[in-house]
């Protein structure tokens, strides 16, 4: 962004001469103010125009923070916020107590927050909770004390949670039926469901199980494993006669 130096400041570049001051109004020209700044403190310390180098250096500060503030803004309002809170940093860093500078930073922080939260409502709203999440948290990089986002946040895990826990039933759901016709294509008359409103116990009918078929079952650590994976917490065999075996999955 081009800024114009203020009418005093050119004034005064005007009437410096030799190499220590030309560096210095061509840095400040290209608003290099950190390098201008550098020269003019090289130039005092020569004590060589003490007194315009003193001049320059009071109006710098000035220069510097108003280029910098003007940068800030329109980086933000072209929601470069990274940009815009380096910009009030440079500004910080030639009057690091600053009252606009402090404000200008607060106002890009919220702005950012804002930008990310409603980039987050957006991908929530299409079904794109990954994406949401990742936007809820650039909110809070941003503003880590924000409760929308921190109330956004919790919505995200929440339907995520839900989403897991449905798809969770659906693959119990479905690994009963895959075993059930595993078993069937085995000629083995089994019936098999779950149970539970999370789908979370196995039930296997098996009207010709015996002991010896329980003692199998509950032996078979490939096949429990499998159901602990699946998020199973109980089997339940019933056999001949009626009989019924009863596991916990976390006790075998």
């Amino acid at each position: 962004m081009k800024k114009f130096l203020p009418t005093g400041l050119i004034f005064l570049l005007m009437a410096c001469t030799g190499d220590p001051f030309e560096t210095a109004i061509k840095a400040l020209n290209e608003n290099d103010f950190d390098r201008a700044q550098k020269f003019l403190l090289k130039v005092e310390e020569q004590n060589e125009r003490y007194d315009s180098a003193q001049a320059l250096l009071v109006k710098l500060p000035d220069a510097a923070v108003e280029y910098w503030l003007a940068e800030a803004e329109v980086n933000m309002l072209n929601d470069k916020f990274d940009a815009a809170l380096d910009a009030c940093d440079k500004a910080l860093h030639f009057r690091f107590e600053d009252k606009d500078a402090i404000q200008m930073k607060d106002e890009v922080k919220k702005a950012a927050a804002e930008y990310w939260i409603e980039r987050a409502k957006k991908r929530l709203e299409e079904d794109e909770l990954a994406k949401a999440i990742e936007a809820v948290e650039e909110a809070l990089k941003y503003r880590p004390e924000d409760r929308v986002a921190h109330r956004m946040k919790e919505r995200i895990l929440k339907t995520q949670d839900k989403r897991d826990e449905q798809e969770a039933i659906a693959k119990r759901t479905e690994y009963a039926k895959e075993y059930e016709e595993k078993m069937l294509d085995k000629e083995i008359n089994v019936t098999v469901t779950t149970r539970g409103t999370k789908a979370t116990t196995l039930r296997i009918t098996y009207p010709a199980a015996t002991n010896v078929q329980a003692h199998k079952m509950k032996k078979d650590k490939p096949f429990l494993g499998k159901l602990r994976k699946l998020g199973f917490e109980k089997v339940i065999l019933i056999g001949l006669n009626n009989e019924r075996w009863v596991w916990e999955l976390d006790k075998i």
